[in-house]
């Protein structure tokens, strides 16, 4: 009697916390199941490049829900398991587990959730999630002519009021009006991090040295209207541009890192490749700008919005044709089908970086190793592949893209 009476009071003081997971359990659920993906497409969307370990870990966990959903059928049946089992065992054997329950309740068996037990390992981001803290960098560019950088230095802080930052890193000059907090996503990721690794493995024969100017401007407002005053015009893109001619980047940051590394890219093939044709400079530049970072540093271009116009195009038989595209001019490339353009030539380079091909077909093209661009397409596939059949495999695999896995 006295054994059944500790059993029913065990049970009775497990049934409010049971109840209270299960309810976490379902809202837990239905979060990761149908709230999370739609992060994981505006992410995507948004082209914000590498994420915080935390959300790749989250996003994770939501797509193996999504994909197998069907594993949550069985925690109930589990749960139930669980209570009979209790209810079978002897009291005496659960007061062991039951009083480690109670201990890591009140925080004795762990530290607290929100604890500082690593921190001096970990590094903050700007956008409050934790990275692990960077590795000792060497940037890939050659140290800028001294008297230049200073001169430009000068004239950004006669420009801007004294809230702005001036960050030199390599031969980029950044100014901007974000926080000390917000600063660091894209002077010590987006450049220190993305461009140099893009430095490295791509424009390989002659790195940036020639200072440029990296305007930063946190917001729409505050873009247009340093436009219209420094240039005395309004900006022709909501994102941001890069000009030669003033050999100044010009960006909207707000919405994100994935223009500026665009424009890095055009600014280093200026300098590796001076007279690189609009559609390898554009695709390149297009690729880069959704791009994640592997475990070895190398950066790689991932699917991005590009690809629904391009799907499009190839279900209304409209997509450029490849032998049309690698002998395009400058100003047909930026003519009536620009979109179309810029869709084709990304996504041709983002198959060649899947077939390992990217940096030689690059390589060849700059060192005019080649007749011209389709000679060189069909070498680096060996000529093996003429180049209509490469288009055809090529265009292949770009229907089967999608932007958000499911």
């Amino acid at each position: 009697m006295r054994r059944h009476h500790l059993q029913q009071k065990i049970i009775g003081a497990l049934v409010h916390p049971i109840a209270v997971i299960t309810i976490a359990g379902c809202i837990l659920a239905f979060t990761m199941i149908f709230i999370i993906p739609k992060f994981e497409q505006m992410f995507k969307e948004m082209e914000l490049g590498d994420l915080p370990a935390m959300t790749k870990l989250l996003l994770l966990m939501a797509n193996t829900m999504v994909n197998y959903w069907y594993i949550l059928i069985f925690l109930p049946v589990l749960a139930c398991v669980g209570l009979k089992f209790i209810v079978k065992t002897p009291p005496t054997s659960l007061l062991l587990p039951l009083a480690v329950l109670l201990l890591a309740a009140e925080g004795v068996c762990g530290e607290p959730s929100g604890g500082r037990g690593d921190g001096a390992n970990r590094a903050e981001t700007a956008g409050g999630a934790a990275r692990p803290a960077a590795a000792a960098n060497t940037l890939p560019w050659p140290a800028p002519d001294a008297k230049v950088m200073e001169k430009m230095k000068a004239e950004l802080r006669e420009q801007f009021p004294a809230t702005f930052q001036i960050i030199p890193v390599g031969p980029w000059v950044v100014a901007t009006d974000l926080d000390k907090e917000s600063a660091p996503r894209f002077t010590d990721y987006t450049i220190t991090r993305y461009a140099a690794a893009i430095q490295r493995q791509l424009f390989t024969k002659t790195p940036r040295s020639e200072p440029v100017k990296v305007l930063l401007f946190a917001d729409k407002t505050s873009y247009e209207a340093w436009n219209q005053k420094l240039y005395g015009e309004k900006p022709h893109t909501p994102f941001g541009y890069y000009s030669r001619q003033r050999k100044a980047m010009v960006m909207n940051i707000g919405t994100g890192g994935g223009t500026l590394l665009h424009e890095m890219v055009h600014a280093m093939a200026e300098a590796d490749y001076p007279d690189i044709a609009a559609w390898l400079n554009e695709g390149v530049g297009s690729l880069f700008e959704a791009s994640n970072s592997t475990r070895s540093g190398k950066v790689i271009g991932v699917t991005n919005w590009r690809l629904t116009g391009l799907q499009d195009d190839l279900a209304k038989s409209k997509a450029p044709k490849f032998k049309d595209l690698l002998a395009m001019g400058d100003m047909d490339f930026y003519g009536d089908r620009s979109s179309s353009n810029y869709a084709a030539a990304r996504y041709l380079m983002q198959y060649l970086q899947e077939q390992g091909k990217l940096e030689a077909f690059y390589t060849r093209i700059r060192d005019k190793k080649d007749a011209d661009a389709l000679t060189t397409l069909r070498g680096v596939f060996d000529d093996k592949l003429t180049v209509e059949q490469i288009e055809e495999a090529c265009y292949a695999w770009v229907k089967t893209l999608r932007l958000s896995p499911r």
